[in-house]
């Protein structure tokens, strides 16, 4: 087995016949004793003899050894008070020969496993913090050792990441799977280590929902079985191949495959082995995947029925499979039942009864500790007592709870949001917290309409907030801690320099993936970026941990209130979206008012949405876009929305042209400019330039959420710039062979094609602004590192290139560094990747993106777009300009000249762009191009605080008024002496 490794690590305190009989007894009996075949009555009397004659002789090394295989053989058997007593005990043994262990035991072997197995005992207690910090420690202490025992830190890895999957941080676990694999012992057990290893990787895919690749592993990891085996801890091994195949057949929709490993499972157990009921709660998940649910709910009842009434079984477990049953009730419309399980499982997590005697109770915040399984239970029980509220008379009190438990969830989901990865986040957000934040609105509302308070606007407010950009609320707050708690700049370098290791090996990776024959060479940047990933952890732990200003302000959670937020507002009218299933929720605010709305909408919605977006992205490749048939459908799709959107709002909110929109989903590929109040009275006549557009009626911004904005206000960086404009204007060789560029994500080649506009604009605009213009060669990826980190307004004009499916592979392109391009490793060179431009530390008031689609990319729920142009805001940027779609080469270039033209007289940049867009609309040449693809495809997200105050104006005025009183005073004075003289 695999802790009999650490027999041969036992050393001794003295010497002679006692102490080798005892080593005998020890190492004899553990090899005899296999936990799925001899009574646990035995192993516990034998080990706890050997405890006590260890002790009495004077050979405590031995005792500590059998206290950890008593402890073990315990968890095996889900015995957890003979495994606390066995770990207090070693425990005790170990504090009172501290000093001569850390004198002797260097390398920790002897202390590893009752460690090891004490973090354990935590997790199962769902102790998770303390659980998770005693694997940490262990893992650092036994990696300083000098010669690292192999076996023992494998086993740590495991028990890690079991934590981590668990409370599914699945991202955050891949990194100890490579380290995994990197310690790996030879030796007689080095195919079980591997089995484990390949089934933890399947395991791993498999919560990805990557099934394939999941199979792959799990396929390869049976090869390491060998005949016969199916005893001890290969047994459990096996148990656990044939679930997770039945899994993975499950997620593939092959439903008798999975049925089939699901039986296996079972021929190899007992029916009373204590590891049945995990077979069965598999096979309840498998049924509930399927949507049959009774019997899915009659396995997992079957579990509780035997783990219920039995103390061997954690209090954790017994809240996971209640959270499932309550779960299933509530997709089989059994609220009350939903709700009387819910509450037993806060019991079993809290001991307190009073949960069933009050369905309604909650348990308090100071008790909590965040967990997928807690948050899902809450989940559940919110949306229970919404569906009661809605469908039982005199159902305010359920109303009343739901909100209180929803408010209660986001309060658990804050805590384990700084826990998790951000693709782990991204993909628990889409599949159960979305849906939460869309039923609190909907709860909000229905209690909003019964009161009329403004107090549940507010709360209203506070889910909207919550369900939208908290990665990059994230980002943003880091970066403002890091500049405002008083780090030393030698930890905020470290810190920088552990950001910049990191990308540069994550571009190797994808490299090296791009590539062939690159194996060797792949597995060693994987576990470089591993081992760099992990003492990045172990550092931010120690800064979290050292300057309490740095967590304070990196974790703070709050929501400004509402009438906060209307404060900033001044003289705009914000109008923030949520879009739910079947409605969209709106919350406006201006300086007097406020206004909330939920519109129930269908599928004319939708094809709306979609028709509008494609007439204005897919214009230039439609054969009818500019005939009768694109006009009538772009004006009734445009009018419609408006008719949605903004209508329920301007007829209400007046007084103002300027509008903040924080869209939602779909509605952020959406220029808001073109929504028509109403059509024209003629849609036989193709006018496209006369239409009575929004934006002849309203300067329009964006912003991703109302927190960014609120914070933006008040804690914008005022910095000093080097320069007041950087422009980059990349060239784009005509020549085939030249054009030729290498891209990661092994999608091959692209052609870029010249653009023949790109160096006037950025020349004009450098003109504009005094600024410096790096055109043709000199627009390389060097130039603009070194220069655009310090300038108010960065400008590039060039391509993009967006990958819809991994955000860090889309990039802008800019010119190949002088003699360097010539092979595809130099070409890369070409490219700055989005995981690059996160890691920039900018500052600058402005970022101009005249390109390609900088404004789209990948849509998650919750985030909205992952775009070129939002990584510039997480890299510190205040505002940016950014593109929808495809842009035309001259329209672009013209509309951007007119905007800087505008801003540098000292317009704010909404008004700016707003004009140049008029401008263009009233200037164009041709009917042709007055079709909005041409003008509306820029949008402004952030501040807009004008960039170019024209002081000099404001001061000439009190001049001018001075000079004039002055010259008054002068001539008074000369008229009354000549009158004095007169009369003398």
């Amino acid at each position: 087995m695999l802790s009999l490794l650490c027999i041969f690590l036992l050393f001794s305190k003295g010497s002679g016949n006692t102490s080798g009989d005892l080593r005998l007894k020890l190492e004899t009996g553990f090899n005899e004793f296999d936990v799925y075949s001899v009574s646990f009555d035995s192993s516990r009397s034998f080990f706890l003899d050997l405890m006590n004659k260890s002790g009495d002789a004077g050979f405590w090394d031995i005792a500590i050894a059998a206290s950890y295989y008593l402890a073990y053989i315990s968890e095996q058997n889900k015995q957890y008070e003979v495994m606390q007593d066995a770990l207090v005990r070693g425990q005790n043994i170990l504090q009172e020969h501290q000093a001569y262990l850390d004198s002797t035991d260097a390398d920790y072997s002897l202390r590893s496993n009752l460690v090891l197995m004490s973090g354990f005992f935590y997790a199962r207690n769902n102790e998770l913090e303390k659980a998770e910090n005693t694997f940490l420690s262990l893992i650092q202490r036994l990696n300083k050792t000098g010669t690292p025992d192999k076996a023992a830190i494998f086993r740590v890895y495991t028990y890690i990441t079991d934590l981590y999957m668990d409370r599914g941080l699945y991202e955050k676990v891949f990194n100890y799977y490579v380290l995994m694999e990197k310690s790996i012992p030879d030796g007689d057990y080095h195919d079980l280590y591997t089995f484990t290893h390949l089934l933890y990787l399947g395991t791993y895919y498999f919560r990805k929902k990557e099934f394939t690749q999941a199979l792959t592993y799990i396929r390869t990891s049976v090869k390491k079985i060998k005949p016969g085996k199916a005893t001890g801890e290969w047994k459990s091994k096996i148990i656990s191949y044939n679930e997770l195949m039945a899994l993975i057949y499950q997620g593939l929709n092959k439903y008798d495959s999975a049925m089939f490993f699901l039986k296996k499972s079972l021929d190899l157990q007992h029916p009373e082995d204590p590891t049945i009921t995990d077979t069965y709660e598999i096979y309840g998940d498998c049924l509930s995947e399927s949507n049959d649910l009774r019997p899915a709910l009659d396995y997992y009842e079957k579990v509780y029925e035997r783990i219920k009434t039995r103390k061997s079984y954690s209090t954790f477990r017994k809240a996971q499979i209640l959270s499932k049953i309550s779960e299933t009730q509530f997709s089989l419309n059994n609220h009350l039942k939903a709700l009387q399980s819910a509450q037993l499982a806060f019991v079993a997590l809290y001991n307190d009864s009073d949960f069933i005697r009050n369905p309604l109770k909650n348990p308090s915040k100071s008790l909590i500790q965040a967990d997928k399984v807690l948050i899902r239970l809450m989940i559940t029980k919110a949306n229970t007592l919404f569906e009661l509220a809605r469908n039982v008379s005199s159902g305010d009190h359920y109303l009343e709870s739901s909100l209180a438990t929803y408010q209660l969830a986001t309060f658990v989901l804050d805590k384990f949001r700084h826990e998790i990865n951000t693709d782990d986040f991204k993909e628990f957000f889409v599949n159960d917290i979305r849906p939460m934040f869309e039923n609190a609105l909907k709860a909000a509302f229905l209690a909003w309409e019964k009161s009329k308070h403004d107090s549940l606007i507010n709360l209203a407010f506070y889910f909207m907030e919550k369900s939208k950009s908290q990665v990059l609320l994230d980002a943003i707050r880091t970066d403002y801690a890091t500049t405002f708690s008083n780090i030393p700049n030698d930890v905020i370098a470290s810190e920088k320099r552990f950001k910049n290791k990191l990308v540069e090996l994550q571009n190797l990776i994808y490299n090296l993936k791009s590539g062939e024959d690159e194996s060797l060479q792949l597995t060693r940047a994987q576990i470089e970026f591993a081992e760099t990933q992990t003492r990045y952890d172990e550092m931010m732990r120690e800064l979290e941990n050292n300057y309490p200003a740095y967590y304070n302000l990196k974790y703070n959670t709050e929501v400004p209130a509402i009438n906060d937020v209307r404060r900033i507002v001044q003289d705009n009218i914000l109008i923030e979206y949520s879009t739910g299933r079947d409605y969209i929720g709106i919350i406006a605010v201006s300086k007097s008012r406020l206004l909330f709305r939920l519109i129930d909408i269908g599928d004319d919605f939708d094809e709306n949405l979609k028709l509008l977006l494609s007439s204005l992205g897919d214009f230039i490749n439609s054969e009818e876009g500019s005939g009768i048939k694109g006009f009538t459908d772009f004006v009734n799709s445009a009018n419609s929305l408006y008719l949605a959107l903004l209508d329920p709002v301007l007829r209400q909110l007046r007084g103002t042209d300027h509008l903040i929109i924080i869209p939602d989903g779909l509605l952020g590929f959406l220029p808001f400019d073109v929504l028509l109040e109403k059509k024209p009275d003629n849609l036989q006549l193709v006018d496209y330039a006369n239409l009575n557009y929004l934006i002849k009626n309203y300067a329009v911004r964006y912003e991703y959420s109302s927190v960014l904005l609120y914070e933006n206000f008040h804690s914008k960086r005022k910095g000093r710039f080097r320069n007041s404009y950087i422009g980059f204007a990349p060239v784009y060789n005509q020549e085939e062979s030249l054009k030729r560029t290498a891209i990661r994500g092994g999608k091959g080649d692209i052609f870029l094609t010249p653009l023949k506009f790109n160096d006037k604009e950025v020349g004009r605009a450098a003109k504009i602004f005094n600024g410096k213009a790096f055109i043709g060669d000199k627009a390389s990826i060097s130039n603009f590192k070194g220069s655009s980190l310090s300038a108010k307004i960065v400008h590039f004009a060039g391509h993009t290139l967006i990958d819809d499916s991994i955000a860090d592979l889309s990039g802008l392109f800019f010119s190949a560094e002088t003699g360097e391009h010539t092979t595809e490793s130099d070409s890369r060179r070409d490219v700055i990747y989005l995981n690059e431009l996160l890691n920039l530390d900018m500052n600058s008031g402005l970022v101009i993106l005249s390109a390609c689609e900088s404004g789209t990319g990948k849509l998650v729920k919750g985030e909205g777009l992952i775009s070129i142009g939002r990584a510039f805001r997480y890299a510190g940027s205040q505002s940016m300009i950014m593109s929808l779609w495809k842009i035309n080469d001259l329209s672009a270039s013209e509309i951007i000249g007119s905007f800087c033209n505008f801003l540098k007289k000292g317009q704010a940049s909404d008004i700016a762009l707003r004009r140049a867009k008029l401008e263009y609309l009233t200037d164009s040449r041709n009917a042709g191009s007055t079709h909005p693809y041409y003008w509306s495809a820029f949008v402004m997200i952030g501040d807009n605080e004008p960039l170019f105050n024209r002081k000099y104006i404001w001061l000439l005025i009190p001049g001018l008024v001075l000079m004039l009183f002055i010259f008054y005073y002068l001539v008074s004075r000369r008229v009354h002496n000549r009158q004095n003289k007169s009369r003398k």
